[in-house]
């Protein structure tokens, strides 16, 4: 239920802080939690439930280095639910796979709706200067 995606939303919030502070102990600790994270997925895929795409793609992205398996979970999460961070995240996965193609369909979608979302914004302000 909506309990797990709380808590794997906030699992990865914090193994990213910890990731961030850098000390081993920290670095431990991120550890440990991406890969409960990596087992309850895995456990998910697995019975065929439902994968919290939008949680899945931030820790493919973020946690596992995994930038195409992010995009495609981002890209699923995105086609059912557009919030400003629903396409911060597919935003900021097309980023990391150098995906231009997607960049451009979001900040198209972004100046037809007309989101004030700053962050996306910026995102796709960097991607407007670096496209001839």
């Amino acid at each position: 239920g909506d309990d797990n995606t709380l808590s794997a939303e906030l699992s990865i919030l914090l193994a990213r802080a910890l990731r961030a502070r850098g000390s081993a102990v920290d670095q431990q600790r991120a550890d440990k939690i991406a890969t409960t994270l990596a087992q309850d997925f895995q456990l998910a895929f697995t019975r065929n439930d439902a994968i919290p795409h939008k949680e899945y793609a931030q820790y493919a992205l973020y946690l596992a280095d995994q930038p195409s398996a992010a995009l495609s979970s981002a890209r699923d999460n995105w086609a059912l639910q557009k919030e400003p961070s629903d396409t911060r995240l597919l935003a900021y996965a097309a980023t990391a796979n150098n995906d231009q193609q997607t960049l451009v369909e979001v900040a198209q979608w972004v100046d037809a709706v007309g989101t004030q979302d700053q962050r996306l914004h910026a995102v796709l302000n960097r991607l407007r200067e670096t496209t001839p």
